[in-house]
Formats: structure tokens, C-alpha cells, sequence
């Protein structure tokens, strides 16, 4: 039988572990020197925002490093990548089932008229995760190199999600030309 202290211990251990975490079931990891978030509704262990800025200046700065002009952060390109970031997680691919290019259908549908591609990757949490890291993978792919270098895009929205059920991280990028 469960005494009334125990019982007690347990719900000050589990309204603890919500405010803290934001919900049961997910860990927020803290290290030596970090502080605690300022609200009760983290659901991850990483700061998504924080991601995308590195992803977004990562990108330029390889742009840069190749002798080309950086990309225009465009509102509506990061409208587009939130949401194919968001999808990504219940279905992994560029095509939709009939074979159309998702990325092109978004940008269109969100007035975005001109040419545009799209990088997309996953990768499976981990702590310490940087956007620098993300670049790296992308930079290592013949084709995601292509998009992230071209010289035909001159703007770019960045969409990163967390999908806790599969404690993964998604992220979009994608490029345009007006």
C-alpha cells in the first residue's frame, strides 16, 4: 500500500517533471551552466529558432566562401519550409504520391512565382546538435550542394520541426528566384 508521503512525493516528482519539461514522457536535458527555460511548455531539448539562424547564417557563409552573393531571408519561402519541415514527419519525401514536386506546389500556392528548390533532411535527436552540423550534411551531398551553391536563387526560406513521437529533427530549406 502507497503511503500518503510517498504518494505526495510522487505528484511534487511528476508536477516537477511537467513544468519543467512541459509534458510526461519528455526529457529536458540540462547541462553544467545552462538555466532553466523561462517557460513551463519546452518540448524539446534544443532551441528549434536557434537551428534555423544557424542554418540560415551557415548558409550564407558558404555562399560567401564560394565567391557567391548571400540568399534574401523571404517571409514567404519560411512560411513554405515551416510547413514542408512540419510534413516531413508524416511523409519523408520532395514528391507527393502522384509524382508533383511539393516544395514548387507550396511556394506557388503561398504567391511565390519564380523558380524554386528545396533541401530537406532528418536526422535523429541528439544533444549538441548544430545548425553548422546540418550544413556540413547537406554540403556533403552532390545535390543538396547544388541547391544550397546555386547561383540561379537569390532568396531562401529555412523550416525546422521537431516530431517528439519520433524524436527527430526535420529541416527544410528552400530557395527561389522572383
Amino acid at each position: 500500500m502507497i503511503k500518503v508521503r510517498d504518494a505526495i512525493s510522487l505528484i511534487i516528482c511528476l508536477a516537477t517533471a511537467v513544468a519543467i519539461t512541459g509534458c510526461i514522457g519528455t526529457t529536458l536535458m540540462i547541462e553544467p551552466g545552462d538555466s532553466l527555460p523561462t517557460t513551463a511548455h519546452t518540448s524539446t531539448p534544443f532551441n528549434t529558432e536557434a537551428i534555423r539562424q544557424e542554418i540560415i547564417r551557415g548558409t550564407n557563409e558558404e555562399r560567401a566562401n564560394h565567391g557567391l552573393p548571400t540568399l534574401r531571408v523571404d517571409s514567404t519561402l519560411m512560411e513554405v519550409a515551416n510547413r514542408r519541415a512540419s510534413a516531413l514527419a508524416g511523409s519523408y519525401s520532395h514528391y507527393g504520391p502522384n509524382g508533383e514536386r511539393l516544395w514548387e506546389i507550396e511556394a506557388q500556392q503561398a504567391g511565390y512565382p519564380g523558380q524554386v528548390g528545396e533541401n530537406i533532411g532528418k536526422q535523429p535527436l541528439t544533444l549538441g546538435i548544430t545548425g553548422q552540423e546540418l550544413i556540413a550534411g547537406w554540403m556533403n551531398s552532390a545535390a543538396h550542394r547544388a541547391n544550397l551553391l546555386s547561383d540561379q536563387y537569390t532568396a531562401f526560406g529555412v523550416g525546422v520541426y521537431y516530431a517528439s513521437q519520433y524524436q527527430m529533427l526535420y529541416r527544410v530549406q528552400v530557395f527561389g528566384t522572383q
